[in-house]
């Protein structure tokens, strides 16, 4: 007998008992079957597309919260200029001050009446290209709160011209006694 060993099974014959074919001769089937990789490729897909909308979504929230800062920012801002107007410009009696288009002239004053205070010698010149009146407000301040005020107006004065201003009294004469300020601000 010879020193090789016969296999067991015909040539060509897949082995009954699963033993692999020789060293150097096909396997009995050909090639191993190749692993199907369509399912990891359909989810990681899915992962890929769902970390975009994610990416997508955070993104549209960041640019709306930015664009809501903005639109904050801006209204606070504006309400603050509004609030800094309505105080009104500070003024000592007797200053000229220029209210909306107008300049009320130095040399008015505050004057004691019969229920409180009340500016008296205003007078306002037309500093615009049309006739028009004024109305404005002396505000007495304390310790930077308004505790009352004063409307002043005048009538229909003429481009160039100077008018009278006609001031009504503070309503409380007990808290306009004790004010450390005056600002002036447009009606």
């Amino acid at each position: 007998m010879s020193d090789q060993q016969q296999p067991s099974h015909p040539q060509g014959q897949p082995d009954p008992y699963g033993q692999p074919a020789p060293y150097g001769q096909a396997a009995p089937y050909g090639a191993p079957p190749r692993k199907d990789n369509t399912l990891l490729w359909v989810l990681v897909t899915i992962a890929v597309m769902i970390f975009l909308c994610c990416c997508g979504v955070l993104g549209i929230v960041g640019w709306a919260g930015w664009v809501a800062q903005d639109e904050v920012r801006s209204a606070v801002s504006s309400v603050s200029e509004q609030a800094e107007e309505a105080q009104g410009a500070p003024v000592v009696e007797g200053e000229g001050v220029s209210v909306d288009g107008g300049l009320v002239s130095a040399g008015w004053r505050i004057a004691e009446g019969e229920r409180g205070y009340v500016p008296v010698d205003v007078t306002v010149t037309n500093d615009g290209e049309h006739p028009q009146s004024f109305s404005f407000y002396v505000n007495f301040r304390r310790d930077g709160v308004e505790i009352d005020d004063s409307l002043c107006t005048t009538p229909t004065i003429e481009p160039g011209g100077t008018g009278p201003a006609r001031c009504r009294e503070t309503v409380d004469a007990v808290d306009a006694v004790t004010y450390d300020a005056l600002t002036i601000s447009d009606y």
